[in-house]
């Protein structure tokens, strides 16, 4: 709850809305890690939301384990990051955590990804991760690679790579 909560309202303070700026401000203490941490994450996701769009690239692929499964939608590629879209299913009684992300690709460069924006409701549950920097000159591929956990005992229900075609 706290994570998502921070973000919500570090998302709020981006909107020019004096008030919750200054409160964000005064209740992340710099010394707490997790915090400053999500706090660069809001500012990151909302750089790359606010950038010019570059393009789209279409995905279409899901993954699946028994009734558990990860759909990557799209990758919007803009000129601060992308935003990829993805779907998650599961059984309405499942325990199951956000789908986490890690981004690779065929030219060297270090990626960040989190799950920025996300709603859920009977079983489903659908939203963006955000991935810094945007992809370089030149790359023609991206890999990423899900992970789907369980709640209490993070069991891995599912884990595997898509690859991306930026050609």
């Amino acid at each position: 709850w706290r994570d998502h909560e921070l973000l919500r309202v570090s998302q709020l303070s981006l909107t020019d809305r004096a008030p919750a700026r200054r409160w964000l401000v005064d209740w992340v203490d710099p010394s707490d890690a997790e915090s400053t941490r999500l706090v660069d994450a809001a500012m990151k996701y909302d750089a790359v939301e606010r950038s010019r769009l570059e393009r789209v690239v279409a995905i279409g692929r899901a993954l699946a384990r028994e009734e558990v499964s990860v759909e990557v939608l799209a990758l919007e590629i803009r000129t601060a990051g992308s935003l990829l879209h993805w779907r998650a299913k599961a059984p309405p009684d499942a325990q199951v955590r956000l789908p986490e992300f890690a981004v690779s690709a065929d030219v060297d460069e270090r990626y960040q990804v989190f799950v920025a924006r996300w709603t859920s409701s009977e079983g489903m549950a659908q939203g963006e991760a955000v991935i810094v920097p945007a992809p370089r000159q030149g790359s023609t591929r991206l890999r990423i690679r899900i992970s789907l956990h369980s709640g209490p005992g993070h069991e891995v229900l599912l884990s595997d790579i898509v690859e991306v075609d930026l050609r």
